[in-house]
């Protein structure tokens, strides 16, 4: 019996050594079980498709899109193909849950047939990954008579609200138009974009009375709770786009926590601050630009790209409370150090 038993625990043993060994192999063999692969040639095949948890879908097609598809299970598209949307919509609305990830050369762009608007992605909470693929030539500057229903005109490339994430590996997002945010928008309520490769180039923030960030927005003036580093960048290419006003490259508005530690921010053009414009109202948001980004060629060049001209310029030109609190602590200090040298005197 005690042999019995001996033998029954090292077959046990056996077993589990065997399981482990073979775990990636079962892992890989479940995976492919459970996320089934679409190839997809029109609209509806792409709407039943995206129904699918963990569906891998191919387009190597053109697709045009009547309206936007919503998101909400984790898929993965790519291809060669092209998609195409009809004014007024985006191609995809990525909604709280949902995750969609961008492989390969697959294209978003607006239809040749449609002169009015179409944008690319809407991350509303859920969360956007691109590996690949270009949102290009998409036009989000909206009608006023549809601005109650489509939004004002965020996000010509991707717009991001409502806590969502975007992180952008590779691709290209370029030649987008907005009148907030040519290549990427976002809007306050815990939205992040991580950016560790791939390039934003030749968008443009220009029209329709808009000014703000040709390549990258990010409007915070809804909340005082802002995510930690909500715009991070490690990598990748932010140059040639353009805004009307200020923030060629990229602007933060409101009260956004940034982070640029890697990666190229150049040759952006805007009327004031053609690299990045940084402000927040009475508050200074926190902007850690550090050794590894370069912030090069911006025309025209403003303090982020001479570190102690920008020093100067924000406490001297633009005081903050902050500042205000720093500079009246120090006083204080002063004038009792003053008073005590004088007691001592006397």
């Amino acid at each position: 019996m005690k042999k019995l038993g001996k033998q029954l625990i090292d077959y046990h043993f056996i077993l589990i050594i065997v399981i482990v060994l073979l775990f990636p192999f079962l892992q890989s063999y479940v995976v492919q079980v459970f996320s089934p692969s679409f190839t997809v040639r029109n609209e509806s095949e792409l709407v039943e498709a995206v129904r699918h948890s963990r569906a891998t879908i191919t387009i190597n097609d053109t697709i045009h899109l009547e309206s936007y598809i919503t998101i909400r299970t984790d898929v993965t598209i790519g291809g060669t193909g092209v998609i195409t949307v009809a004014n007024p919509h985006r191609h995809f609305v990525v909604e709280r849950n949902g995750i969609l990830r961008l492989t390969g050369d697959v294209t978003l762009t607006l239809s040749e047939d449609y002169t009015g608007y179409g944008g690319g992605i809407a991350v509303n909470g859920g969360m956007l990954v691109m590996r690949g693929a270009q949102i290009v030539g998409n036009n989000w500057v909206i009608a006023p008579e549809d601005r109650m229903d489509y939004g004002s005109g965020h996000g010509g490339g991707v717009r991001v609200s409502d806590g969502g994430t975007f992180h952008l590996y590779n691709g290209t997002i370029s030649n987008n138009t907005a009148i907030y945010g040519g290549g990427v928008n976002l809007t306050d309520f815990g939205s992040r974009f991580i950016m560790r490769g791939g390039y934003i180039q030749h968008n443009h923030a220009n029209f329709g009375g808009g000014f703000l960030g040709g390549g990258v927005n990010w409007t915070g003036y809804f909340t005082l709770v802002t995510p930690s580093n909500a715009f991070q960048m490690y990598g990748g290419i932010i140059s040639e786009n353009t805004a009307r006003f200020i923030g060629g490259g990229v602007s933060l508005m409101g009260w956004p926590d940034a982070s640029l530690h890697g990666g190229q921010i150049s040759n952006n053009e805007a009327t004031a601050h053609g690299g990045i414009y940084r402000r927040g109202g009475f508050y200074e948001q926190f902007v850690n630009i550090g050794i590894g980004v370069r912030i090069i060629d911006n025309y025209p060049a403003n303090f982020d790209e001479t570190p102690t001209h920008h020093l100067i310029y924000d406490w001297v030109v633009t005081p903050t409370i902050y500042r205000l609190l720093a500079v009246f602590a120090i006083a204080i200090v002063g004038c009792v150090c003053g008073f005590k040298r004088k007691k001592s005197i006397l």
